[in-house]
């Protein structure tokens, strides 16, 4: 799933494909802090990178 309900800003976020390694943990960082939910039943998302 690449869309998120962003609690800070109360709008829907795509989160962006290709992103750089320093980008990934940005993001990584704020998905921590519960700022992105899913925009379908509410539960907090966090932010996966890579096969594994």
């Amino acid at each position: 799933m690449r869309e998120a309900w962003h609690t800070n800003e109360e709008t829907l976020y795509i989160i962006p494909q290709n992103l750089h390694a320093d980008e990934i943990d940005n993001h990584k960082q704020i998905a921590e802090k519960g700022t992105f939910i899913c925009p379908y039943c509410k539960a907090q998302l966090s932010l996966k990178s890579g096969e594994i």
